[in-house]
């Protein structure tokens, strides 16, 4: 057997591309990653030749400029004759596809890791190899051939030392910088679960379902579970004005309905309420910024967050909606004809503004009819609206689902005796709950979740139930 074929599982093309990816995409790299990456790896550690070819160029552009933007652009300018040295393949064609899977920023590390790790094992083996050949010559001394193989394999560890001091440094920040790292809770001790801990810095978080499932109320809900953990959060209303909201976070706060709350000609315990609403001004410390101010580019959107982060703070971003969004573009002004694409544009702008401004964002998004037609009206992913990009650019999908809002619908006559106690029955166990399925989840399990909805006071809360995680 060859060395090569004794080295066709010690390699990764996938991770080496996407490491790549990485590299030179917006939305993954920032300002240092190719400093950091050298330090653990050299251009011979990939194992394709093309992509230690790029690796070696992203050094060399990167002493001329850090700024991520021109990695793919001076790329580009690569002269064509070397590549073609290393590959017969087009190298836009090459780096768009890298871009297009480039790994998300969290899993930046472990990649690294894995990478090098597969680069020294792959070196053990020719040195192994070596010794095999040395071994057979009959003019070789067995104790000297010992030595050297021995030698060898140390000096290869010892070269590598710097990948162990990475890693070690890694962990020290980790564990001397709990603030960085501490997830927001979601509040729901399942779902975080699933989350594994909740809403991590540079997440994009996408929470969609059909009208009526409780998509608003359930973003309320959330926002005030962060506010709980002393979290400053951004909310952003496009579909209610702010007023709506503040009833709301009211209904949440002190157990009213929230229509109750809007209709100030209900006499009914109004008293009460007035009181209620001024305990809640003295007692609750909820640091929530609301705007429903129309957004018409992504410029002004980040920077009203940014401005916020400096200003107070700011540890999450809630945007209800995503479809409302209607964007302008910046060079003449006018809308995007194009709703697909525009949310495109949307989508991974929101996950690169999470990632440099190091915060959750938690979006929400209409699905398409498609699970009306299903006899199985659940929610998939491939039912969100103008889908694709949302799919790709975001961390978690959650989709929201009530099976009760659907029964009701479908009442059978009471005659039909038998039908409708199955029905009662149904409904029975339907009533107040939804369903959350994580149907995405990059940082840890897919899974359902049922809590318990009480969406006239927009709040949720914990149910009893069984695993029904992946």
């Amino acid at each position: 057997m060859s060395n090569t074929e004794n080295q066709q599982e010690l390699y990764n093309l996938d991770l080496e591309q996407w490491l790549i990816g990485c590299m030179i995409s917006p939305l993954t790299g920032y300002p240092g990653i190719i400093s950091k990456v050298s330090s653990v790896l050299e251009e011979n550690d990939f194992y394709h030749p093309c992509n230690g070819f790029l690796f070696k160029r992203l050094k060399e552009i990167d002493k001329a400029t850090n700024d991520v933007y021109l990695y793919h652009l001076m790329l580009l300018n690569t002269d064509k004759d070397q590549w073609k040295a290393v590959s017969d393949i087009d190298i836009k064609s090459y780096l768009a596809s890298a871009r297009t899977n480039a790994a998300p920023i969290t899993n930046s590390t472990s990649i690294i890791t894995k990478v090098k790790e597969l680069s020294i094992k792959r070196q053990m083996l020719d040195s192994l190899s070596k010794s095999v050949t040395k071994v057979k010559d009959p003019s070789t001394v067995a104790e000297t051939v010992a030595s050297d193989t021995i030698s060898s394999i140390e000096n290869l560890f010892n070269d590598n030392i710097a990948t162990n001091e990475y890693i070690y440094d890694i962990l020290d920040n980790f564990l001397n910088n709990d603030d960085e790292i501490q997830p927001i809770s979601s509040g729901h001790s399942h779902i975080d679960y699933l989350l594994e801990g909740g809403f991590r810095n540079g997440q994009l978080i996408v929470l969609a379902g059909r009208t009526s499932m409780g998509k608003s109320a359930f973003a309320v809900n959330l926002a005030l579970n962060a506010c709980s953990q002393n979290k400053k959060v951004m909310f952003f209303s496009f579909e209610m004005p702010r007023k709506q909201v503040l009833c709301r976070i009211l209904s949440n706060r002190l157990g009213f309905n929230s229509k109750k709350l809007k209709h100030k000609d209900n006499k009914h315990n109004l008293q009460e309420q007035h009181n209620a609403i001024k305990r809640y001004q003295i007692q609750e410390k909820d640091q929530i910024f609301i705007s429903d101010e129309e957004v018409t580019s992504l410029s002004a959107f980040k920077n009203k967050c940014q401005t916020l982060k400096n200003q107070v703070g700011l540890d999450i971003v809630f945007i209800d909606y995503l479809q409302m969004i209607s964007l302008k573009s910046e060079s003449n002004n006018k809308q995007y004809q194009n709703k697909v694409y525009q949310i495109e544009e949307i989508t991974r702008a929101l996950k690169q503004i999470a990632i440099e401004l190091e915060v959750p964002i938690v979006v929400l998004s209409q699905l398409s009819r498609g699970a009306e037609k299903r006899e199985d009206r659940r929610p998939l992913m491939s039912d969100l609206r103008d889908s694709g990009a949302i799919e790709q650019d975001a961390d978690t999908v959650m989709l929201l689902y009530r099976e009760e809002y659907y029964l009701k619908q479908a009442e059978p006559a009471v005659y039909e005796k038998d039908k409708h106690a199955d029905w009662a029955k149904k409904m029975d166990d339907a009533r107040n709950v939804v369903e959350v399925i994580i149907a995405k989840n990059r940082e840890g399990e897919t899974g359902k979740v049922q809590l318990h909805a009480d969406l006239g006071a927009n709040k949720f809360t914990d149910l009893a139930q069984e695993n029904s995680w992946n």
